[in-house]
């Protein structure tokens, strides 16, 4: 037993002896040297941690990936045997539109690049472009419209001069997308427009810039008595917002009893701008819509404390869609004097995510679905309206509007409230 404890206390005593030893050393470095060292190594440490836990994730994906695996060797396989020479982009459109189109949804779509600039263009709110309007007269186009202060403006170029010539190139016969392709092109550089104006030919430098386009339009009517303000909402792109609260805050200075919404043939578009328009007009808490996202539902709320009070009333038809319904269904639901005039929406209950591809084409795919404040999914239904009424085919012929008898019976419901 003395043994035991002796050899013990001998092996404590060495140890010791080693410790003391090791201080000795490690004594020449300051206190806070040894704290930068530790600190440098532990940082070292997690990034080559990370690192490896990246490149260890991304092994173990492709290889449990086995679906991934056959497309690639499938690619490999075409590109390197098939008896003709094979185009790789090519390939790679049909694989990735395959994939949407196997999805078998309509509102999930592969678009090639002029088709996928269009869609752009439209959701964005702007173009790179000279700001003009064209209508076909003849052979050639006449400048309708000429958006002031726009580059064709500050040119010179007027309405009703006839495009002839763009950059060298005879305009006669032209489409309007071709026409636009070679009126369009990177910002800041020049374009040659030569147009005739009555019995002479003018050309004109233009330095192409940023559109934005006009989304929102307003009205204002006096029936009555009554001030009756009016937007129009043409599709729900990145500055609708912007463009409905400066017009809204213009008619609201002409202190109006009431307003009306315009979203027929609205196809929808952003529906965060659909949103932030409810806020203008609904009391902040308000359930404005709900997302449901597999089995996961979500109510989006009015976050901001402004709202209005004067009669609302809504015209809509079959093309209004999407973010449009929105704004529709969350207008009916909680408004309190609403009142919805036209024929049953769309029925768009779904909301898609968009992808750009390098070389200019794009894809979009469903990826959550929306229902109204109270939980309806509106999906393939659409919303009815209150007060059925089609659009008079007389309108269609002239355009007046005491022929839009969807606008007129909207007025003798606003004049009544």
């Amino acid at each position: 037993m003395s043994f035991l404890i002796w050899g013990s206390m001998e092996k404590k005593k060495k140890n010791t002896r080693k410790i003391k030893k090791i201080f000795k050393i490690e004594s020449s470095y300051s206190l806070v040297e040894v704290v930068i060292f530790v600190l440098i190594s532990i940082v070292f440490g997690m990034i080559a941690g990370c690192i490896l836990t990246y490149r260890m994730s991304s092994i173990s994906s492709i290889r449990m990936d086995s679906h991934l695996r056959e497309i690639v060797s499938t690619y490999t396989s075409i590109k390197n045997h098939y008896y003709k020479k094979v185009n790789d982009e090519d390939l790679t459109n049909a694989a990735i539109k395959g994939m949407i189109d196997s999805l078998n949804d309509p509102n999930s779509i592969y678009f090639d690049s002029t088709a996928a600039g269009s869609f752009n263009e439209s959701v964005d709110g702007k173009f790179v472009g000279i700001g003009i309007s064209i209508l076909l007269d003849g052979d050639y186009y006449k400048i309708v419209s000429v958006n002031k202060d726009g580059p064709a403006d500050k040119a010179g170029i007027k309405e009703n001069d006839v495009i002839i010539e763009v950059d060298g190139h005879d305009c006669k016969g032209l489409t309007s997308s071709d026409l636009s392709g070679y009126i369009r092109g990177e910002k800041n550089t020049k374009v040659a427009i030569k147009v005739k104006r009555e019995e002479e030919e003018l050309t004109f430098t233009v330095i192409r810039n940023t559109i934005q386009i006009q989304s929102v339009y307003d009205k204002f009517f006096e029936k009555d008595g009554k001030k009756i303000g009016y937007i129009g909402i043409e599709t729900f792109a990145s500055n609708t917002y912007d463009q409905f609260l400066v017009i809204l805050n213009q008619l609201e200075k002409k202190d109006i009893d009431s307003l009306i919404i315009d979203v027929r043939g609205n196809p929808g578009g952003h529906i965060d701008q659909s949103r932030r328009i409810l806020d203008l007009l609904l009391p902040k808490k308000t359930v404005l819509f709900r997302i449901k996202d597999g089995n996961k539902l979500k109510k989006v709320y009015a976050v901001k404390k402004k709202a209005t009070s004067y009669p609302i009333a809504i015209l809509m038809n079959k093309g209004t869609a999407s973010a449009a319904e929105v704004l529709v269904s969350s207008l009916h639901e909680n408004y309190k004097d609403c009142t919805i005039i036209g024929i049953t929406s769309y029925g768009k209950g779904t909301i898609q995510k968009s992808q750009n591809l390098s070389n200019g084409n794009s894809y979009k795919y469903t990826i959550e679905r929306w229902l109204t404040p109270s939980g309806i999914d509106i999906n393939g239904t659409g919303i009815e309206p209150d007060i059925e009424v089609s659009l008079n085919m007389e309108y269609f012929e002239d355009y007046l509007e005491e022929h839009d008898n969807q606008l007129q019976t909207a007025i003798d419901v606003l004049k009544e409230s």
